[in-house]
């Protein structure tokens, strides 16, 4: 999924709705400051 945080947590809801609960994400940058801030805009928030 690409996309605003809220677009992401969308996608991500419609896929725990059906049970699912591992997922495998690739970041095209990842750095210590995607992590921190896909962990706040929205692994906190699912």
């Amino acid at each position: 999924m690409i996309g605003t945080p809220e677009k992401i947590i969308r996608g991500l809801s419609e896929y725990i709705d059906l049970r699912v609960s591992h997922f495998i994400i690739h970041f095209r940058e990842l750095n210590n400051s995607t992590l921190k801030f896909f962990k706040s805009k929205i692994t906190n928030k699912i």
